[in-house]
């Protein structure tokens, strides 16, 4: 009995491995391996790196007589000028004030800028490009406070001055 197994599983190996090597031969089989063959070398060709070759610009000689160091940063009467609201980068006079929305004890104002988008501003927030500072929002005007220096005789002296921006009509 135990011969009689060995003869079957012998027999049925090599029944497989030579159904296994018929499939081998066969040319469907073929045809999918060279068309594999084909999307790798079309592959590396897409991916080869081109060279750019970026023109070399022309020097440039810098004259600290002539222009402003780089390394400084014009900073107005000690406040700190980064911009932390786009509105900084507008005048007042090209400001609109449009109207107000009060939620939650908290009133916002809407300001439209020279880019037609309107944005939302509260108090304490800097508009302007003189680095003015939202101290009072009222329904029907923004009060700004600017501070800057103001040349008397021989001496600067910091000033400030309130600028209002008063609803326009939504006409």
């Amino acid at each position: 009995m135990k011969n009689k197994h060995k003869t079957i599983f012998v027999l049925l190996l090599l029944t497989t491995t030579f159904f296994l090597s018929a499939c081998n031969d066969n040319p469907y089989v073929q045809d999918l391996r060279n068309y594999i063959a084909e999307l790798k070398n079309t592959i590396t060709k897409h991916n080869k790196k081109k060279e750019i070759v970026l023109p070399t610009p022309k020097p440039v000689t810098y004259e600290a007589k002539k222009l402003r160091s780089p390394f400084e940063i014009a900073v107005p009467m000690g406040k700190n000028a980064a911009i932390t609201h786009p509105l900084q980068a507008f005048p007042l006079n090209t400001l609109q004030f449009k109207g107000t929305l009060a939620e939650n004890n908290q009133i916002q104002a809407f300001i439209l800028a020279p880019d037609n988008k309107l944005y939302p501003v509260k108090i304490g927030d800097k508009i302007g490009d003189h680095y003015g500072r939202i101290v009072k929002i009222a329904p029907n005007r923004i009060e700004i406070e600017e501070t800057g220096e103001d040349a008397a005789g021989t001496e600067k002296r910091a000033t400030r001055r309130i600028v209002t921006l008063q609803l326009k009509d939504a006409s």
